[in-house]
């Protein structure tokens, strides 16, 4: 069954408050807002104050477990995914708090750690290198297919449904690139474009996951292959996690908070903060997660992102 989008914020307030639900982050509705009203707001204060005081009201409907209105969830979601969910630009392999035009990357503290703690920091971009964007080459109109990370020699991870926008075949045998179409990685894409190695060889197609092997042309020496996971995530509920990768727009999703989130600006290298769930559709799972504090950096595969899991 689909999940609502009230079942989906109130799951994630319960997520990031370890299970004390609305009721913990009701009184702090007007400090997450900070700015994020603003942006949805440029004509005037008046229509600021009605959408905080809608959101508000959907907080409280929440915390009483009643419904809440679309236009209240509208308004929610504008404060909470940008707050609790921000979106770190990455330029040049770093990431920081400013974005790439320079202005402060909107945030709760619960995240300054990312920035302020040199190891973490350090621990986490190390992966930036191993993380690229599959170039569609014979495509203009799709530039490219999703996220791909380095795992072995000469070799890349990334969804079977990426693999198969340029190649048929399930298994390891008998793989080949449809006819009259190529594809490659670019391991920058950030602000402007890098190298693209161009893909080779398909090696596998997982007929069960969503996930594919392939075979990339001259891999520089000095990118680290990411080791995978084998901890059960049903087991990891409440692991923080960065996914990097290069998010597209989603019309599925609302627009509004889509831009606010984003920047207006979709396809280029991006880090987010987050928690896992537990428990969750191996069919959609993300294209790789780090530990950030504990353990050496491990990926499990999924759609638009790379996963990167914090102690």
């Amino acid at each position: 069954m689909p999940v609502s989008r009230e079942q989906r914020i109130r799951r994630y307030l319960d997520l990031v408050t370890g299970g004390e639900g609305t009721e913990s982050v009701l009184g702090n509705v007007e400090t997450m807002a900070g700015g994020a009203l603003e942006s949805l707001a440029p004509a005037g204060a008046g229509k600021t104050e009605a959408a905080f005081e809608s959101a508000r009201a959907g907080m409280e409907s929440l915390a009483r477990g009643a419904e809440v209105a679309p236009e209240q969830l509208s308004d929610l979601e504008a404060i909470i995914i940008p707050e609790l969910r921000p979106v770190y630009d990455i330029k040049d392999g770093t990431f920081t708090t400013l974005t790439f035009d320079g202005a402060p990357t909107p945030g709760h503290s619960l995240w300054t750690k990312l920035t302020s703690e040199a190891a973490l920091k350090q621990r986490i971009e190390a992966a930036l290198p191993a993380i690229g964007r599959i170039e569609l080459l014979w495509n203009t109109n799709i530039p490219y297919g999703g996220t791909g990370f380095v795992v072995g020699r000469n070799l890349l991870m990334t969804n079977r449904h990426v693999a198969q926008i340029f190649a048929d075949g399930l298994g390891d045998r008998n793989l080949q690139f449809i006819n009259g179409r190529a594809a490659g990685i670019d391991f920058k894409r950030d602000s402007a474009a890098g190298n693209v190695f161009k893909i080779r060889n398909v090696r596998m197609i997982h007929p069960y996951w969503d996930m594919a092997i392939l075979e990339v042309e001259g891999l520089p020496d000095n990118i680290t292959p990411l080791s995978l996971a084998v901890a059960d995530a049903r087991d990891m509920l409440r692991q923080e996690v960065v996914a990097i990768g290069y998010p597209a727009f989603d019309n599925r999703n609302a627009v509004d908070v889509q831009n606010e989130l984003m920047r207006n600006r979709f396809q280029v290298k991006r880090l987010q903060p987050g928690m896992l769930q537990g428990g969750f559709d191996q069919r959609r799972c993300w294209p790789s997660t780090t530990r950030l504090r504990k353990s050496p950096v491990r990926c499990s595969a999924t759609p638009c992102w790379a996963n990167s899991t914090m102690t």
